[in-house]
């Protein structure tokens, strides 16, 4: 089991470009031992745009429901956080589940009204076993993905870790993450070294597409946790009182890919592992406009489109980082709007200072 002392680290296995590697989380990464019940801390990279172009309901994000359940798939509790909200960059939401006394060795997280994207979301057992899951699986696995400029050591030298979208409030895909914690420890072995391991064995991490999820993928057979793979299956849990407020039926819901083509928050990188083309190529990527320092390049979210700094080009359409448009630049040196939807951001985020 994972158990980092006060000052230890705890290793979970994470996903790069190049394959499987180590994350190395360290005690401020968790919530304080508490033997009466589970508790959870999440870092947050982004919070996600209002319906329609207006603002979020509330401050920041909502924090995820938890559902934390036995080795059997047995529910051991629930805690609703409809109400609790975490804003871009944070690294101390804090949730707890009270009276669990076995080791809740699955979880699934259920998205609330306004998105979240989880840079990275650590348990602490109530017998003191911590474990950690990081948002870069999200991209590897085909699921909503955005950048954050939320840093976790590890052993690939990359820079800060992705985050994963969750949504609850309207036609998003992710609406839950579905994590099998020793899956992730880095003494586990039943992955076979392979990082496709995690996105094709529901029990180990199921990115969740239906209404408000419920249900928790387990492996049939009792068994060591480290051992090779075994089978799963669907454990179908205690439904729980429907929540009206996630409730989409009768509305006309917008998608969290609308939404955030028309967020007004710009995001200015000058992390090396921050590409614009990378986020403009991926068909997963979603989140705000987005400027690589190191690319010298302009992502243009809503049409997916890349832009150069005009400096670097002699003609054509091209990122003014100054005036935060795009501009059209001739031969001959004059300079106009492009003639591409205009741009209008009201809040610049700068990362990687």
């Amino acid at each position: 089991m994972a158990a980092a002392g006060a000052f230890g680290l705890m290793e979970a296995f994470g996903v790069f470009t190049g394959g499987l590697g180590i994350f190395s989380f360290v005690q401020h990464n968790f919530i304080d031992y508490r033997p009466q019940g589970a508790g959870y801390r999440f870092a947050v990279g982004l919070d996600g745009a209002g319906p329609w172009g207006n603002g979020l309901s509330n401050a920041g994000g909502n924090l995820p429901d938890i559902r934390a359940f036995n080795e059997l798939g047995d529910l051991l509790g629930t805690t609703i956080n409809d109400k609790s909200y975490c804003a871009s960059g944070r690294t101390d939401c804090d949730s707890e589940v009270d009276f669990v006394h076995q080791q809740p060795t699955y979880t699934l997280f259920t998205a609330n009204n306004d998105a979240i994207c989880l840079a990275y979301a650590t348990v602490t057992f109530p017998e003191g076993s911590k474990y950690g899951w990081t948002g870069n699986w999200a991209k590897h696995c085909g699921a909503p993905w955005y950048y954050s400029d939320i840093y976790v050591p590890n052993n690939k030298g990359a820079d800060k870790v992705l985050c994963a979208w969750m949504d609850g409030n309207g036609d998003q895909p992710i609406t839950g993450i579905q994590v099998h914690w020793p899956d992730y420890d880095a003494g586990f072995k039943g992955n076979g070294n392979s990082a496709d391991f995690y996105c094709h064995h529901p029990s180990a991490l199921t990115f969740h597409r239906d209404h408000d999820p419920w249900r928790v993928h387990v492996r049939r057979s009792k068994r060591d946790m480290f051992a090779s793979d075994p089978s799963t299956e669907t454990k179908r849990v205690a439904e729980a009182p429907k929540d009206d407020a996630k409730s989409t039926e009768g509305k006309h819901t917008e998608g969290l890919t609308e939404r955030m083509a028309r967020d007004t928050r710009l995001i200015k990188s000058k992390a090396t592992s921050h590409l614009a083309t990378e986020l403009c190529a991926s068909p997963d990527s979603v989140g705000p406009s987005f400027v690589s320092y190191h690319e010298r390049k302009f992502c243009h979210m809503a049409p997916k489109h890349i832009y150069s700094f005009c400096e670097d080009v002699k003609k054509g359409d091209c990122w003014d980082d100054a005036k935060h448009e795009i501009v059209h630049k001739s031969e001959d040196g004059p300079v106009k709007r492009a003639a591409v939807p205009a741009v209008a951001f009201n809040q610049t985020l700068l990362w990687g200072q």
